[in-house]
Formats: structure tokens, C-alpha cells, sequence
């Protein structure tokens, strides 16, 4: 259910801002081409619009009445009931448990997450706070901010983590997720405070159980060690542990609420360092070129009893840190023989671990679709506003059809047109234009799974040769749409644009046949097949 007590280190990942607008049928017309709008980008010509100014000539005639007027409906007219003020007064109330929570008419529990934390003195920076809150008691938004402050100043927390006495928490932020892609959206909310050091964070996942809703993951971030939610669940973790280690782990919370390790990287740069926790004989190393680095990959949470799990590999780099290209470096050459000095463990290729990896995260649930999806992008909570309803979280639900699978992605595709993609900055447009590509493809990669799962070999050959053809035309074609631009910061955005095109009629011709495999109508609406019609043409 959830992690047990490591501290793993990682990489740095991108961070990209997303824009949202408001969803879109399938059927509305979007022919409006990406070749029109990036050649508005492109050419960004100034259009100065007049600001009309339009008279307005009116009266208002008052009504005069005289004092004598009877005044018999005054009555009805002035007087205001306790009754009325009381009315006047209600807030909106949310049938969603999220949206009744941070309208402050909700509750939130920790006691399923209590349950899962470890007999363990050595407590992450999270459950150091969480282990502190009492387990009988539910807390609306308000509480919940107000418990976290008073637990940061209780003698039990002080003891292990002093904060200063003046310390109260004003900074808290939310954002809707759907963990495992099942249509049912979760919570996720994000907390400034001096958890370790004073720009840390802990962002809690919040999950509807059994009509109550319940704590189920928490994680602390801060400025040596990071964490990327994306909004399907999937954590990519990333930080250091000195100047020679580095880290990167995936892990991933699913539909299910649970907590699922998928792998841990750690970089050791410093052969020496590498060494002295392991049996080896004598080495001298200084005569071969380059930087040797070592890897460390876990495929279950770290601990002495799992040592046997760990796998070893290295590479070389030049001074620059690119990786040097080393004839037969695993297999026959000296940078192997001088690995091989290690006694206590083997090593495989780069490639045998990186494999290792990716069939862990398949085999946790991580598909193509959910490993690409979106990083969150968090609303500031501010107690003083009443909470309305996030449209934003609209668009995680179950769909039970292919006809509403692919209009429900063709709705979350239309917000990065209403979003104005081809009017952000350069930079910003590039990271949203990946994150649009990615969408596509990662429905592309769950549709063609879906698909070679029912069909037969003869079939399934036939439709990989037709697959092969088609990624060679797709990267043809996006290789054409960057060549203009070799180099620039537009490269990588044009590029994504027309990825993001082929796979989208891609995704449409597949859904077809997996909509034919399981008996279901399918349509593509005309606004759609007209909007790429001059993309892929046989």
C-alpha cells in the first residue's frame, strides 16, 4: 500500500506549466490547420485593432410618488426575516467529496494511511509529521491546515525536527490527478513548510474509500531531492546525495490507491567511492581514458535484506560527459577487466538494465499512456474565497466505449488549442507541444496493445509490417517539419506538432480495428477526419 522507509536520490526531469480551457465536443469543427497556426507563430506580424468608442445616450426617468401613497406594500417589501438572512447566508453545497473538502464542508481521514506506516525509528520526513496526527479524528481543509501547524510546535515533533515557534502554514495548493487512468479522479494537495529545510514540501494523495476520504501517499520534496506527479500517478523521483551520487527512481500510485515501487538508479562517479563498499582486488585505472561511471539499479525498495536485487552496470565519458563509445566495453576490452576486479558482484551492459527497468514498470501497470501523462499543475488555496467547482477535474472519468475513449482524449487535445500554445513563449511552447505529442502517442501505444492482444499471429505480422511503415513516414515527415529550423528553439516545437498530428490519425485508424475486434460502432466525425486529411496521405 505504500513505500517503505527509503531515501532514494535522482536526476533532475522537466517541469512544464500546462494551460487548460474549457473541454470541447468531438464533433466541433477543428480544421483550423497546425501549418496555419505555426505560420502565424512564425511570422508574429503586429495587428493594431481600433478600440470603437460607441455613445451612449440615455435617460432614466424617476418615477415620483407622492407621500401620501398608501404604504400598504411596504410591509411586504422591507421587512427581512431571520429567516431570509439565514438563506442568505448558505453556501453552495458539493455533492463531489473533493469539492465539498476544499469548500471546507468535507473531511479528510488518515487513518488508512496511519496504518501503513512502519514500527520503525528511522521515519521518512513525512511520516515523522503524519505519525503525530491523531488517527480517530476527521479534519475539514481548514483543520487540516491548522493540524499541520500545531504538530510542526508539539513536543513530539520538536524533539525530532525543531521549528521556530513563529512558524505557521499559509501556503497550500491542490490539483486533481487519476491514478491508474481509471476515470476516477483523486486529490493531490501540496504543503510549504520547514519539513527539512524552509522551502520543503509534502504533497498528500487523497482517495475516496468506502465514502470517506482517506489519505493514501504522502512525499516530501526539497532542495536536494524532488518528485514529478504526473496526473495518471506515476512519481519520477530525482536528487543527490553529495557531489559524486546521483539518483533517479519511478514508482507509481495505482487505481487501486496503492503504492507500487517500480525501479531505483543511483550514479556513482567516483570509481573510488564505488569500490570501497565492495571486495575487489588492486586497480589502476589512470592510463584509460575518460570518466568511468558506476550504476546501482534496484527493482524493490532498498534494504540490507535486498541486496541480491541490486544489478550493476557502467559507462565512460568523455569531458564534455558524453558518453564515449568503447568497442566490446562489456565484453572484451580493459575498462571490463578492470570492473570485473570486483569480487562480490557482476556487471551487465547499460542496455540489460535499462530493459530490466522498463519490464518492471510494465509489470506494475505503468503503460505507454500512463507513463506520459501530463505533470500536475496546482491551484493556490486561499482561505479567504469561497471554493467553486474545477472544471479541470471534469476530465478524468470512466468511459465504457472506444466511440467515448477517443472523444474524450480529442476533448483533452482542444485544450492545448484553447490554451493558445502557438502564442506562448518559445520555450513553454516547446514543453507543452511535447506533452501534447506524448498524449497522442501514449493513447497510440494503449490502442495498438489492446489490439495484438485479440488478434492472431498471421494477423498481428501483417499489421506490425503496416506499423514499421507507418513510423517511417511519421519520422520523415517530422524530420521535414523541423529541417527548416535545424537548431532553433522553433526545431523542437514544429517537430512535436507534427508528431502530435500523424499519431492523432493514427490513433483514429487503430481505434477502428479495436473497435471492430470487439464488436463496437465507430465513427470518426466528419470536423475530425477533415482536420487531418492532408496528413498521411497513402
Amino acid at each position: 500500500m505504500k513505500k517503505a522507509t527509503i531515501f532514494i536520490l535522482s536526476m533532475a526531469m522537466i517541469a512544464a506549466l500546462t494551460g487548460c480551457g474549457a473541454p470541447v465536443s468531438n464533433d466541433t469543427d477543428n480544421s483550423n490547420t497546425i501549418t496555419e497556426a505555426v505560420t502565424e507563430k512564425i511570422s508574429q506580424e503586429d495587428t493594431t485593432l481600433e478600440d470603437p468608442t460607441t455613445e451612449t445616450a440615455g435617460t432614466t426617468e424617476a418615477t415620483e410618488t407622492t407621500k401620501d401613497t398608501e404604504t400598504t406594500e411596504d410591509a411586504k417589501t422591507t421587512e427581512t426575516t431571520e429567516q431570509d438572512q439565514a438563506d442568505s447566508s448558505v453556501k453552495t453545497t458539493f455533492d463531489d467529496p473533493y469539492d465539498a473538502f476544499l469548500a471546507g464542508e468535507g473531511t479528510l481521514s488518515f487513518k488508512y494511511y496511519k496504518e501503513s506506516i512502519p514500527d520503525d525509528k528511522y521515519l521518512s520526513y513525512e511520516d515523522r509529521l503524519i505519525v503525530c496526527f491523531p488517527e480517530d479524528k476527521e479534519f475539514t481543509i481548514k483543520e487540516f491546515r491548522d493540524l499541520i501547524t500545531d504538530t510542526l510546535h508539539s513536543d513530539d515533533y520538536q524533539a525530532v525536527s525543531p521549528v521556530d515557534s513563529s512558524f505557521e502554514i499559509d501556503n497550500m495548493s491542490y490539483a486533481f490527478l487519476d491514478c491508474g487512468a481509471d476515470g476516477n479522479k483523486e486529490l493531490a494537495i501540496r504543503v510549504k513548510g520547514p519539513f527539512v529545510d524552509p522551502d520543503s514540501y509534502i504533497t498528500f494523495i487523497v482517495k475516496e474509500i468506502d465514502g470517506s476520504l482517506q489519505a493514501i501517499y504522502a512525499f516530501a520534496e526539497w532542495s536536494r531531492s524532488g518528485t514529478d506527479l504526473n496526473e495518471y500517478g506515476v512519481l519520477n523521483g530525482y536528487g543527490s546525495g553529495g557531489a559524486t551520487v546521483h539518483g533517479w527512481d519511478e514508482s507509481f500510485i495505482g487505481a487501486d490507491g496503492k503504492y507500487y515501487f517500480g525501479y531505483s538508479y543511483e550514479e556513482q562517479s567516483e570509481l573510488e567511492d564505488f569500490s570501497r563498499y565492495h571486495e575487489h582486488d588492486e586497480y589502476d585505472y589512470s592510463s584509460l581514458a575518460g570518466k568511468i561511471c558506476v550504476y546501482t539499479l534496484r527493482i524493490v525498495p532498498y534494504s540490507e535484506e535486498t541486496r541480491d536485487d541490486e544489478y550493476y552496470s557502467y559507462a565512460v565519458y568523455d569531458s564534455n560527459y558524453d558518453e564515449m563509445d568503447i568497442p566490446n566495453l562489456y565484453t572484451d576490452s580493459p575498462y571490463q577487466k578492470l570492473m570485473d576486479s570486483h569480487k562480490d558482484i557482476s556487471f551487465i551492459s547499460m542496455d540489460e538494465m535499462d530493459k530490466i527497468a522498463s519490464d518492471k514498470i510494465k509489470e506494475i501497470g505503468i503503460t505507454d499512456k500512463i507513463n506520459h501523462g501530463k505533470p500536475l499543475e496546482y491551484t493556490e488555496i486561499d482561505f479567504d474565497k469561497e471554493y467553486v467547482h474545477d472544471k479541470s477535474a471534469d476530465r478524468y472519468r470512466t468511459t465504457s466505449t472506444i466511440q467515448e475513449e477517443l472523444a474524450l482524449i480529442e476533448e483533452r487535445s482542444e485544450e492545448y488549442e484553447t490554451a493558445e500554445i502557438f502564442n506562448l513563449p518559445q520555450q513553454q511552447a516547446n514543453y507543452e507541444s511535447f506533452y501534447w505529442y506524448q498524449m497522442w502517442d501514449g493513447e497510440l501505444n494503449d490502442l495498438w496493445s489492446r489490439i495484438t492482444d485479440k488478434i492472431d499471429e498471421d494477423r498481428k505480422q501483417t499489421l506490425l509490417d503496416e506499423q514499421r511503415a507507418w513510423i517511417k513516414r511519421k519520422e520523415a515527415y517530422i524530420a521535414e517539419a523541423g529541417a527548416d529550423f535545424a537548431g532553433g528553439t522553433m526545431q523542437p516545437f514544429l517537430e512535436n506538432c507534427a508528431g502530435k498530428e500523424y499519431s492523432r490519425k493514427r490513433c483514429y485508424e487503430l481505434a477502428e480495428i479495436l473497435a471492430d475486434l470487439d464488436g463496437e460502432d465507430f465513427v470518426i466525425p466528419d470536423a475530425v477526419a477533415e482536420s487531418f486529411a492532408d496528413v498521411d496521405i497513402p
